[in-house]
């Protein structure tokens, strides 16, 4: 009795997987995200997968675009430079920048200070040149300077004072020759007479004038004052003081006014001369970074690939108009009747 039931409740679960079965669809959907650089989109999908208790097998895959990257290598180089400085009074880091801007090709940034190296060396055979200038002013004549003039030069080097000789070069005119009206003598003329006094050549002029004599004799009393009458005229003259009679001599101070044709002049000088040796310093900063350049290559595709199931095929047990209420009528009957043999078999061994 035990085999009849095993074979019957066997038989009900192969109908109700039947019925199950036959209500799962034919075909379904699953999508897949992946990446890729090849443009011939090739997705190994599952063969077969299983939903639900029903097997179902690849069909077709087909695909769709979401998002294409460019791709970029990074390629990475080191590169060094160097910056120079020479003749330094002293070792100054400062004189250097901590990096630099630096370009060679596609490769772009800043090479970083990575050491400076001093080199001492001594400067000798140092020489110098210097213009100085001797200012004389406003002359009547033409000054006749020194073939040469000492002067004291200032090496900023070495802060120290060199006297050097520097020669004669040129006189050259500072201001255009013109008249000028800046010159008073005085002069005092003495006499035997109460009433009259003699220039050097003989001439009589009179003490009691309002004032002294200049006019047509200009030329006479400009030499006797040693001035050129070439270069100056007398413009004006006074008494300064009252005719003044001592031991049987007359005097009298006269006052003149002279203007005169000045020029101004300087001379200039120059020359070149040694100077003390030196000890300087000889820089050399070295840079050091290491750079990049970006390198196309190629795109990354975001794609989905929509692969489609087809269910697979189960060899269906024949039965007379298969259709779903005659199935579970079937199944309702068998379970029935399996409930009935139950009840009949445990009340006959109640019996014995």
């Amino acid at each position: 009795m035990q085999k009849i039931m095993l074979l019957t409740a066997a038989f009900i679960f192969i109908l109700i997987t039947t019925a199950h079965a036959d209500n799962q669809p034919k075909t379904i959907t699953k999508e897949y995200e992946f990446k890729t650089t090849d443009t011939d989109f090739d997705y190994n999908a599952p063969m077969e997968i299983i939903e639900d208790d029903v097997k179902y097998t690849r069909k077709k895959i087909r695909y769709k675009k979401i998002k294409k990257t460019p791709q970029i290598l990074i390629e990475t180089k080191t590169f060094h430079n160097e910056i120079f400085k020479e003749g330094l009074k002293e070792k100054d880091d400062t004189l250097f920048k901590d990096s630099i801007e630096f370009s060679q090709g596609e490769y772009k940034g800043l090479l970083n200070l990575k050491e400076i190296i001093y080199t001492e060396r001594k400067v000798e055979g140092r020489t110098a040149s210097h213009k100085a200038e001797y200012d004389y002013g406003l002359q009547v004549t033409k000054p006749d300077p020194l073939p040469t003039i000492d002067v004291l030069y200032h090496d900023e080097e070495t802060n120290v004072n060199v006297l050097v000789t520097l020669s004669f070069k040129k006189l050259e005119e500072t201001t255009k020759s013109h008249w000028e009206h800046n010159i008073h003598v005085q002069q005092r003329y003495r006499s035997l007479y109460e009433d009259e006094y003699l220039l050097y050549d003989g001439t009589r002029l009179s003490f009691t004038t309002d004032k002294p004599k200049y006019e047509d004799i200009e030329d006479k009393i400009l030499k006797q004052m040693r001035l050129d009458s070439e270069k100056h005229i007398i413009t004006n003259s006074s008494w300064l003081r009252k005719i003044i009679t001592i031991n049987g001599k007359t005097s009298r101070l006269a006052a003149f006014v002279v203007k005169r044709y000045v020029t101004g002049y300087k001379a200039i000088y120059s020359g070149s001369f040694d100077i003390p040796n030196i000890i300087v310093y000889d820089a050399t900063a070295l840079y050091e970074s290491e750079l990049t350049k970006l390198i196309p290559d190629g795109i990354e595709y975001t794609v989905k690939a929509i692969v489609t199931y087809e269910k697979e095929a189960i060899e269906e047990i024949p039965i007379k108009n298969n259709n779903m209420p005659i199935i579970v009528g079937t199944s309702t009957g068998i379970i029935g009747l399996c409930g009935l043999v139950f009840f009949l078999v445990k009340h006959k061994k109640k019996k014995h």
